[in-house]
């Protein structure tokens, strides 16, 4: 997977630069083996039943670079909406299959209520790690192979 993140002057970010400000940026320890993950790992999960569900900023913002899900627009925005067509995927069941739920408050949800809740808590560090990194002057860029 090629892809690039420039700074403001046009140079590329190393990708070590890059994973531990995502670290720091997430409030993560640099992690040698893996990539900075917003994730945190639950109470007695071996490394390897975290590192199965972990999902790192190079797999899902950087293979949106390379390899954009959609072709919204350009930039930061398209990366941002690849990301959500791929999470959203399959909402259109919910929206003619809705089921009702009720929470502990006496609360109502639909289905898709949930999905979208999900879906935007799940994108939201990813997006905000995006925002940092657009604040600083970085450019996503696709390397074609």
């Amino acid at each position: 997977m090629s892809f690039q993140i420039l700074d403001k002057d046009n140079n590329a970010v190393a990708i070590n630069e890059l994973d531990k400000q995502a670290a720091e940026f997430w409030g993560k320890e640099v992690d040698k083996e893996s990539y900075a993950s917003p994730a945190k790992r639950k109470e007695g999960e071996s490394t390897v039943q975290f590192l199965r569900r972990e999902i790192n900023w190079f797999d899902t913002i950087g293979y949106q670079i390379h390899s954009p899900n959609c072709t919204y627009t350009t930039g930061w925005d398209n990366v941002k909406a690849s990301l959500w067509s791929i999470q959203s995927t399959g909402m259109y069941k919910d929206l003619f299959n809705e089921k009702q739920y009720e929470d502990e408050d006496g609360k109502s949800w639909t289905s898709l209520d949930i999905r979208l809740q999900v879906t935007k808590e799940f994108l939201k560090p990813f997006f905000d790690l995006i925002d940092h990194w657009a604040s600083l002057g970085y450019i996503p860029k696709q390397i074609k192979d």
